[in-house]
C-alpha cells in the first residue's frame, strides 16, 4: 500500500475508525506509562528505605544519585519494565495478576503492530471492521491490567486506595469506561463491535 496521504479523500468510515485505533493506542501507551511509574515508585521507595538504614549518609547526594538512575526509566521497554515490576513488587501481584500483565504486554504489542492493518482508501470498510473486532479484546485486556497497576500504585503510595481521594470505582467499571470511550467513535458504523 502506498502512503495513505493521496489526492483521493478517505471514505467517511475512515475517520471514526482511525480515531478508535488512535484511542486504543493511547490506552496502550497509558498502560506502559503507568507500569513505568509504578516501577519508579517501588525503586525509589526501596532505595530510600535502604538509605534510612545506613549510617552515616549524605541524604542529598543519595537522592541525586537515585534520581540519576531513575531518569533512564523512559528508555525501558515495556517487557523489561514488567519483568522488573513483577520482581520488585514482592508478591503484590497474584498469579492471575501476573498472567494479566503478560497478556497486557501482548495486547499492547498487537495494538502497536496490528491495530491499523487496513487500507483507509478501500471502498468497503469490512477489513477495518474485522480489525476493530480483533481490537476489542486487546483493549479490554489493557484496561483490566491498567486498572490493576493503578490500584497497586495507589496502595503503594497511599497505603489504601480510599486515601487517594475521590470515591473508588466499582470493580470492572474502569474497564467498561475505557472500552466505551475507545469504541464510541464507531458506535454508529454498521458492523462495528458492540461494547458491553
Amino acid at each position: 500500500m502506498s502512503w495513505s496521504v493521496s489526492a483521493e479523500p478517505a471514505p467517511d468510515w475512515a475517520v471514526p475508525v482511525l480515531l478508535t485505533v488512535g484511542r486504543a493506542t493511547y490506552v496502550a501507551q497509558n498502560f506502559e506509562n503507568n507500569c513505568k511509574d509504578l516501577l519508579t515508585s517501588l525503586q525509589l521507595t526501596g532505595q530510600l528505605m535502604g538509605l534510612a538504614d545506613a549510617e552515616p549518609y549524605d541524604f542529598g547526594a543519595a537522592i541525586d544519585e537515585i534520581m540519576d538512575d531513575l531518569r533512564d526509566r523512559d528508555f525501558i521497554y515495556l517487557n523489561s519494565a514488567l519483568t522488573q515490576l513483577k520482581s520488585q513488587s514482592r508478591g503484590t501481584f497474584t498469579t492471575d495478576g501476573v498472567a494479566l500483565l503478560n497478556d497486557a504486554l501482548k495486547a499492547r504489542n498487537w495494538i502497536a503492530h496490528e491495530g491499523a492493518r487496513f487500507d483507509i482508501h478501500a471502498f468497503d470498510p469490512s477489513v477495518a471492521i474485522d480489525c476493530l473486532k480483533d481490537l476489542l479484546p486487546h483493549v479490554r485486556t489493557l484496561a483490566a491490567a491498567d486498572d490493576l497497576v493503578a490500584g497497586v500504585k495507589a496502595d503503594t503510595e497511599y497505603q489504601s486506595s480510599s486515601q487517594a481521594g475521590g470515591r473508588p470505582l466499582e470493580v470492572g467499571s474502569y474497564e467498561l469506561l475505557v472500552e466505551r470511550w475507545v469504541f464510541a467513535p464507531v458506535a454508529g458504523l454498521s458492523g462495528a463491535p458492540t461494547t458491553r
